[in-house]
């Protein structure tokens, strides 16, 4: 039973409200609402790094195969590309801590462990995946937290870590951990887009500006003439957004930014999201 100093407190409830509304201001961006999320739940919960996943099981495994993974709050380049690399290059149960954390998944409840709870430090210090991959850079004690998405038969698995001259996590920013945790996952797929929905993920910026130019009711001349090109050239950008989206119209256009619900994207299944995260 936690103190009261460990609880839950009104302000840390309205934070949740807070970041929960921020993420759905970008909901039509992955990219965008990922980054800002992590960013907002690392420094929530008294993190440095924050890191989150969309995994599936496997016939043999539990939370086994990584669909998508995105990342924030990093010292450098160098430190983000040892831990990343090996995330994405080498099995998921290649790490003791994941392997630990991955049988005590729950569908039926949302867990969220310290990693104390997790692993003996002697025992992950040990492990070749803190050897090759997390001593090398100023990557302390981690925080990880999964919750089931029945409507996507996936997991939402987040890991926020601090620094290694850091004081171990507390209580309270486990519970903050989770209860943010618990507030986006229904949202995922359903309010705020996944890597496998139809999103602005793939739209060069120029084609982000023509998009914005045509939900805000500009015709495709008045944009040619803005952005100094030809109609041609923008009625081509047009019919690329109108594919994106899967629309034949205007109005089908706008109707799917008004509505604000996620459409999947058939063709998704050939992207290869993992290793989009790695090149970053």
């Amino acid at each position: 039973m936690p103190t009261h100093s460990q609880q839950i407190r009104f302000d840390d409830a309205r934070t949740i409200f807070t970041i929960v509304g921020e993420c759905r201001d970008l909901w039509a961006d992955p990219a965008a609402w990922q980054s800002h999320l992590l960013r907002r739940a690392a420094a929530f919960a008294g993190c440095r790094i924050g890191l989150c996943y969309e995994v599936k099981d496997s016939p043999d495994e539990r939370a086994s195969q990584m669909l998508s993974a995105a990342d924030a709050g990093w010292l450098d380049a160098g430190e983000r590309c040892t831990l990343v690399e090996g995330l994405a290059l080498q099995k998921l149960s290649y790490s003791p801590l994941w392997a630990a954390f991955a049988d005590g998944l729950d569908r039926d409840a949302p867990v969220t462990f310290r990693q104390e709870q997790l692993i003996d430090n002697r025992i992950w210090h040990q492990s070749e995946m803190y050897d090759r991959y997390v001593r090398p850079t100023r990557i302390g004690q981690g925080m990880m937290s999964g919750v089931w998405m029945p409507h996507r038969a996936t997991w939402s698995v987040w890991c926020l870590t601090n620094d290694r001259t850091d004081r171990a996590h507390t209580e309270r920013q486990r519970l903050k951990m989770s209860l943010l945790h618990q507030e986006i996952a229904p949202l995922i797929g359903t309010v705020l887009c996944a890597a496998c929905q139809r999103s602005l993920a793939g739209l060069t910026e120029l084609r982000r500006k023509v998009l914005l130019k045509l939900l805000a009711g500009e015709t495709e001349q008045e944009i040619a003439d803005a952005m100094y090109r030809s109609r041609a050239a923008i009625h081509e950008h047009v019919a690329y957004l109108y594919d994106h989206f899967a629309v034949s119209s205007r109005s089908q256009l706008s109707a799917y930014f008004v509505a604000r619900r996620p459409a999947d994207n058939p063709r998704a299944d050939s992207f290869d999201h993992v290793k989009d995260w790695l090149e970053q």
